[in-house]
This record gives structure tokens, sequence and C-alpha cells, in this order.
């Protein structure tokens, strides 16, 4: 049974976090920062970013996560 209570918030290569899925929807979460100086990822939870199509080029999308990368406000 599927409560969906966590999801898997994909950060690096090698790693993936789980979070609260009480700051997503099911088919976007909040976009996730990580900065390329430190290391560090910070929940976007503010940022608004528009949903894929549902279709594109064949592909369905069902769910969609954005990482953005750059540096953070302590490292600049």
């Amino acid at each position: 049974m599927e409560v969906d209570l966590v999801h898997k918030a994909y950060v690096d290569e090698r790693a993936a976090y789980y979070e609260s899925a009480d700051h997503c929807s099911g088919s976007q979460c909040h976009p996730h920062f990580t900065c390329i100086s430190c290391g560090k990822t910070h929940c976007l939870m503010d940022l608004k970013i528009a949903m894929a199509p549902a279709e594109h080029q064949g592909f369905k999308i069902q769910r969609q996560q954005v990482r953005l990368e750059g540096i953070c406000p302590t490292c600049q």
C-alpha cells in the first residue's frame, strides 16, 4: 500500500535523499539547489517552476524534479 509520506530527492549521481512529501505534489517536487563550492543542498520550497507538459516527443512525463547548481550565499 502506497501512502506517499516521503519522496526520493535525487541530489547527485551517487546519493538519494528522502524528505517529507508534504512539500511536494504527486507530480512535482520543490526545486533543490546544490552549491558547487561547499556541496550543500538546499530546498527551495518558495521557488515555483512550471511543470513540463505531460507528453513530449513520445515521452510520458510522470514526475518532475528540478536540481539547480551554483554558489550559495555563504560561499559567495
